[in-house]
């Protein structure tokens, strides 16, 4: 660990201990990968949670006080995004560290916040470690990625798909997911026929592609996100000149994957985490809509999008009810105790358990990328 850094950490305690809230407005810090090759993921959390601020503010604040999100990009780098954290934290006076984004991230700041003392919410993963923190800091609010991937084998194997291809990250990541993939498969009585594997934010998936195309598989299973996801389909379809059936966790990016592949996108199965943002079935995602129409903007309709201003308007519900004297302290107590409903999808925190939900859909990019379920 940095000398830098170390320093801060040992500093911490005589911070996070008694904060004083300004009376006019409350600031949240993220940092994101706004940068790379998930730029655009961690650009749809960010504006997702604006979306819902913005009204927020728009109305008075909360109990008086305007939120003010200061978001800084860490390009995927967890050094960068400690770096991030810190600042956020002793120069911006960040009441907590929200939407962050991606499993390496979470990993390296939850040490921080943890000494800090200062609330970790809603970061952008669903990794086993971080839901099963012993830290008191953290709290979730998406399903784990355990939960996504059972949703997916569980899926394909009623469709009869039992020979699995499954294209994967060179990383401790990529290492864990193959471990949680493997008795999931056994469990559903399918079989994994292949494996290949690309660097992290890297869009250089020849590696992979090379792997796996000679394989004789009935399904991919993708475990790459963002722009790789986008250079392994196109590389894979062109090297095996074969259209292949694709299955994917949420955070692979969906509308990135309409807008970058086109015609190619159509028929791919994402899980996603949240109510179908089209539909406008339930309340909450009509108001999300009718914000988004509101604003003025070209913006369409997005699940991680919707995703981010869900947290957002799960963390503003927290915030009112702590009162209008908020402690990191008591939002925490707050949160560790509530249970909301912020129209049509339930949150529930115990003392026990920090993770709000385990709401998992099945989507697919339909024609002209929208997608259905």
């Amino acid at each position: 660990m940095k000398v830098w850094l170390l320093v801060l950490l040992l500093l911490a305690p005589l911070h996070s201990g008694a904060q004083d809230v300004p009376k006019d407005d409350i600031v949240l810090g993220q940092s994101a990968s706004f940068s790379g090759s998930f730029a655009s993921q961690a650009a749809a959390y960010r504006d997702g949670a604006l979306l819902y601020f913005n009204e927020v503010n728009r109305r008075g604040g909360i109990h008086g006080r305007k939120i003010r999100l200061v978001s800084l990009d860490d390009q995927y780098k967890p050094d960068l995004a400690i770096a991030n954290t810190v600042k956020l934290i002793e120069e911006h006076k960040a009441f907590a560290l929200v939407h962050y984004t991606w499993t390496p991230v979470a990993r390296a700041v939850i040490p921080v916040a943890t000494q800090y003392k200062v609330p970790f919410f809603a970061p952008y993963t669903g990794a086993s470690d971080v839901y099963q923190s012993s830290s008191p800091v953290v709290f979730t609010v998406r399903a784990s990625f355990q939960a996504e991937l059972e949703m997916i084998i569980r899926h394909i194997t009623t469709l009869g798909i039992r020979k699995i291809a499954f294209v994967r990250y060179t990383s401790k990541t990529g290492d864990e997911l193959l471990a949680d993939l493997k008795p999931l498969l056994q469990k559903y009585g399918a079989t994994l026929v292949g494996t290949g594997s690309m660097a992290n934010n890297s869009a250089k998936p020849e590696d992979a592609i090379q792997q796996l195309a000679p394989i004789e598989a009935q399904a991919v299973l993708m475990g790459v996100s963002g722009t790789d996801a986008v250079a392994f389909i196109k590389g894979y379809e062109a090297a095996t000149g074969r259209k292949a059936q694709y299955y994917a966790r949420s955070l692979v990016g969906a509308r990135q994957l309409a807008d970058e592949l086109g015609d190619q996108a159509f028929g791919i199965s994402v899980t996603q985490l949240v109510p179908n943002p089209f539909k406008q079935v339930v309340e909450v995602s009509k108001e999300y809509n009718r914000l988004l129409k509101s604003g003025g903007s070209s913006a369409k309709p997005d699940y991680i999008s919707f995703e981010g201003f869900i947290a957002a308007k799960v963390f503003g519900e927290a915030l009112k009810r702590t009162g209008p004297n908020p402690t990191r302290a008591g939002f925490m107590q707050t949160l560790a105790g509530m249970r909301v409903d912020v129209g049509g999808f339930e949150v529930k925190f115990s003392p026990d358990n920090h993770n709000g939900s385990e709401f998992v859909d099945m989507t697919m990019i339909g024609r002209n990328g929208r997608l259905i379920n």
